[in-house]
Parts: C-alpha cells; sequence; structure tokens
C-alpha cells in the first residue's frame, strides 16, 4: 500500500497536483514507518518523495528536516560517495538555492557533481545545470556598476556550465527531446541577453 501511494504521489507530481501529492506522501510515509523502522532506507525513499513535495510547496523547513534525515539514512546505507547520496546533497543545494542562501546551496552542488562526476553518472548534468542558475541568481544580485564586472563573470560561468550539460544531454538523448531542447532556449537566451548588453 505504501509503494502504491508513493507511485500515485509520482503522478500527482508530474501532473501538477502538489497539494494532492503531499497529502498521499505523507500517507505513504506512514505506512513504511509502520512497517520498517526509522533507519530503514524504504523510509528515506518514501521521506525524500515527500520532501520533494514539499519543495514545489515551499514549506523548506520540514523539507530540511526531511533531506536531513534521508542524507543521514543514504550516507549510512550507501556511502558517502554514492549517486544516491548525491541525489539528496542536489536536493539540499536546490531548497538552499530557492531561499537565496547562495553560498550554501553551492557547497551543496559541488558536493554532488564531485560524486556524479566520479561515477560518471548521467544525473550530473542535473548539478550542472542548477550551478548555471546560481551563477545567474547570484548575477542578477549584483545589478550596480560595482559588480558588473562580476555579474558578467558570473554569466560566463554559468554558460560555461549550461554548455556541460548540454554536451552531456546531446551524448546521451536524442537531439529532439526536452532536456536538449530546454538547455539549448537557455543558452541562447543569455547570449541573446549578452549581445544586448554589450550593444548598450
Amino acid at each position: 500500500m505504501g509503494w502504491s501511494l508513493a507511485l500515485l504521489g509520482k503522478v500527482y507530481t508530474n501532473i501538477g497536483k502538489h497539494n494532492e501529492v503531499k497529502e498521499v506522501l505523507e500517507q505513504s510515509l506512514a505506512i513504511h514507518k509502520k512497517f520498517y523502522p526509522d533507519t530503514h532506507i524504504e523510509v528515506a525513499w518514501a521521506s525524500l518523495l515527500l520532501a520533494n513535495a514539499c519543495k514545489e510547496l515551499g514549506q523548506y523547513e520540514k523539507l530540511k528536516a526531511l533531506l536531513q534525515h534521508c542524507l543521514e539514512l543514504h550516507t549510512q546505507h550507501f556511502g558517502k560517495d554514492h549517486s544516491q547520496t548525491a541525489e539528496v546533497l542536489m536536493s539540499f543545494g536546490e531548497v538552499y538555492g530557492r531561499e537565496n542562501n547562495i553560498e550554501t546551496a553551492h557547497t551543496y552542488f559541488q558536493e554532488a557533481l564531485k560524486i556524479y562526476q566520479k561515477h560518471h553518472h548521467f544525473d550530473h548534468y542535473k548539478v550542472l545545470e542548477n550551478l548555471a542558475e546560481l551563477c545567474l541568481r547570484r548575477s542578477n544580485l549584483l545589478d550596480n556598476k560595482l559588480g558588473m564586472a562580476e555579474s558578467q563573470n558570473l554569466k560566463k560561468q554559468a554558460l560555461h556550465y549550461f554548455n556541460q550539460a548540454l554536451e552531456i544531454i546531446e551524448k546521451n538523448l536524442a537531439a529532439d527531446s526536452f532536456h536538449n531542447i530546454r538547455l539549448q532556449n537557455k543558452i541562447k537566451n543569455l547570449m541573446k541577453d549578452e549581445e544586448d548588453l554589450t550593444r548598450s
């Protein structure tokens, strides 16, 4: 029953019903806890699904508590250098990024990136894309003249990360895949913004 609710939660996630997702995944986690101890990896899996639902609802404090529990269990069960552990680290980076805690987000993303790169894991394109978005967020905070040079450097770094992510996507997915097109559009828009700024 817990698995069925978790899968239903994934369906709700895909169609954007985030309130329904949270309710269903809370039930799923409660059922998992009836059959497994809190230290069991199945509980961590159900907790991570619920954490992602909390992220979409902006419930960041609950999200971070769930992620901390997941990180402890993933590190204990898989090891600190496992791709499953990297997934939790990336989720931490995403929530801190949403809170504009740029430095902490960057630290988590870099930790996740090292693990994914070590194992040549496909998902490390996601971390690269997140790092690019983080650079752009940093750049947007530097909107005064004194920060202009640093802002430009951050945009160049973002473009570098986007291109690295696109390279991974192009090696693994079709040219007309959603991820390929999405990244190409991000790169085009960033390059256009840079050209417009140079002309102004």
